[in-house]
C-alpha cells in the first residue's frame, strides 16, 4: 500500500518548519506501514487493540516520549486515515506517559575548572586544542552545542586590536542571537585563530587540506565542517575518567554547569540564568540547574537573622518563686 500523499499545506513564514513537518509525518507514515505489514494486518483496518500497540511500540522504539512527539505523531496519523476516508482507530488511544527527562549532568566548580586545566595541558594535537577551546566557549557563554559548532569568524564582533568582544548565534527556533564574549573567552579565540591558521595547509590534512583552509567555521574540524558533537564528547569522556570525576560530563552538561555555578556561586536568581540559557519557560531553567546543599544551608541560615532572637522561656522551674510574687507576699 502507498503512503498518503498529503495536500499541498497552508502558506507559512517559515518553510524549513513547513519542511520538516512533512518529514515527520512521512516518518509516521512509514513507520505505520511498516509494522503492520511485518504483522499481516490491514492498515486500514486496524482494531483498536493493534493500533494501540502500535502506538507504544512506536513511541518506545523512537526513544521520545515528549508530549510534543506524540501529538505530532497522532496528527500524521489523523491525517493519513482522514486522507484514506475510513475510521481512525487511533482517536481514543490515550498516549503513554511521558517518563521525566533523565538527571542532567554537571560538574561544580572546583570540578569544572580541573577538567578545563587538564584539556589545556593536553593540546598536542589538532583536535586536544580544539575540544579545549570549544570547552571553553560552551561553557563562558552558556551556549548549545550546535550554537557554537556552526560559528563562523564573519559572526564574531572584534575590538580595535582584533579581540572578539561579541559573537552572533543561530539559536534553537532559528532566532539570532547576540551573545557577549567576557575578556578571558576573548583572549582564548584569539589564541584558537592563531593556532588554527597554524594548522591550515599542513600535510596531515592533505586529503582534505582544501576544504579545511577556505572554512569559515571557527570550530572546524580536519575537513573543514563544523566539528561533531561526538568527537568533542570522546575528548570530554577521556578527560574525565582521567580525572575520575564524578560524572561523565557531555557538551550540554557545560551548558549545566554554567547554570549551576550562577546559581550557587555568584548568587544569581533563575531569572537572570533565565535570561543567559533564554528559556522561554523558567520551569527549563529550573530543571537545568541544581542547588548544592552548602547553598540550601546557607540560604536557609539566613532567616535565623531576619528575626530578632527569640525570647527565653516564660516557664519556671519547680521549686522557684517569682520575686514579684514574694513582694507581695
Amino acid at each position: 500500500m502507498e503512503n498518503p500523499n498529503p495536500a499541498p499545506p497552508p502558506e507559512r513564514k517559515n518553510a524549513d518548519l513547513e519542511a520538516n513537518l512533512g518529514y515527520a509525518y512521512q516518518r509516521a507514515w512509514q513507520r505505520l506501514l511498516a509494522w503492520t505489514g511485518a504483522h499481516q494486518l490491514d492498515p486500514l483496518a486496524l482494531t483498536k487493540e493493534d493500533a494501540a500497540r502500535f502506538y507504544r511500540e512506536m513511541v518506545a522504539a523512537s526513544g521520545r516520549t515528549a508530549a510534543s512527539s506524540q501529538v505530532q505523531a497522532r496528527a500524521a496519523l489523523a491525517f493519513a486515515y482522514d486522507h484514506w476516508d475510513v475510521p481512525n482507530p487511533f482517536t481514543r488511544i490515550k498516549p503513554p506517559r511521558s517518563t521525566p527527562p533523565p538527571p542532567a549532568d554537571f560538574l561544580q566548580a572546583h570540578d569544572l575548572a580541573r577538567l578545563l586545566g587538564h584539556l589545556g595541558d593536553r593540546q598536542a594535537t589538532y583536535g586536544e586544542s580544539l575540544s579545549f577551546h570549544l570547552a571553553n566557549a560552551l561553557f563562558f557563554t552558556g551556549a548549545r552545542f550546535s550554537e557554537i559548532a556552526n560559528l563562523r569568524w564573519s559572526d564574531c564582533l572584534l575590538d580595535p586590536v582584533g579581540r572578539p568582544v561579541a559573537v552572533r548565534i543561530r539559536g534553537k527556533g532559528g532566532g539570532h542571537y547576540n551573545l557577549p564574549v567576557t575578556g578571558t573567552l576573548g583572549e582564548l579565540l584569539t589564541q584558537w585563530r592563531t593556532i588554527q591558521d597554524q594548522h591550515r595547509g599542513m600535510k596531515v590534512f592533505a586529503a582534505r587540506g582544501l576544504k579545511f583552509c577556505r572554512s569559515e567555521y571557527v570550530f572546524a574540524g580536519p575537513g573543514g565542517e563544523p566539528y561533531t558533537n561526538r568527537s568533542f564528547n570522546n575528548h570530554l569522556r577521556l578527560a574525565c575518567k582521567d580525572l575520575r570525576l564524578p560524572c561523565i560530563l557531555t557538551a550540554h552538561g557545560l551548558r549545566h554547569s554554567a547554570a549551576t555555578i550562577l546559581l550557587n556561586d555568584h548568587g544569581k536568581n533563575l531569572r537572570e540564568v533565565q535570561e543567559v540559557l533564554r528559556h522561554k519557560d523558567i520551569r527549563t531553567t529550573a530543571r537545568y540547574t541544581h542547588v548544592a546543599y552548602e547553598h540550601t544551608r546557607s540560604t536557609l541560615d539566613a532567616l535565623g537573622g531576619s528575626l530578632p532572637s527569640p525570647r527565653k522561656s516564660g516557664g519556671m522551674m519547680a521549686g522557684s518563686r517569682r520575686p514579684d510574687l514574694e513582694e507581695q507576699a
